[in-house]
């Protein structure tokens, strides 16, 4: 019997480790998920983000687009198709800054063009995915 027991008590024990993982996986973002925040870019491209540089996010209900590039500032328009967001050509300012930060701008505006992909994860980690890059903001 004891034996029995110490053959069964690991794959419970393995059994519950897998359940508790389950429903950590991203899920459809919504205009509720994205309004009324500023998202701070904490990754850009699995890079990072250069000391003291804000790049962020602000979406409005309807249907704006604004923030910082770390560098200049942008505004615009997006649409959201379950999970797709589709920004406008955003105006940015033209403020010149150093070369890391106009190298991090490019980067960041590159990410929002075209079609992105939108997935926010059970800790609040919105990522975007486009063909041209990534950015994860919280």
């Amino acid at each position: 019997m004891y034996r029995r027991l110490v053959l069964i008590a690991p794959l419970c024990l393995i059994a519950a480790c897998a359940l508790k993982t389950t429903g950590t996986a991203p899920r459809e973002v919504t205009f509720s998920d994205l309004t009324d925040l500023e998202w701070r870019v904490e990754n850009l491209m699995d890079a990072g983000i250069p000391d003291r540089a804000h790049a962020t996010l602000n979406f409005t209900d309807d249907g704006g687009a604004s923030g910082s590039t770390g560098c200049n500032q942008y505004s615009g328009s997006y649409k959201l198709n379950a999970s797709r967001l589709y920004f406008s050509a955003f105006a940015v300012t033209k403020r010149a800054c150093v070369g890391s930060l106009m190298d991090m701008e490019q980067k960041f505006l590159r990410t929002l063009s075209g079609t992105v992909e939108a997935s926010l994860d059970p800790t609040g980690l919105l990522r975007l995915e486009s063909e041209t890059g990534s950015l994860e903001a919280r």
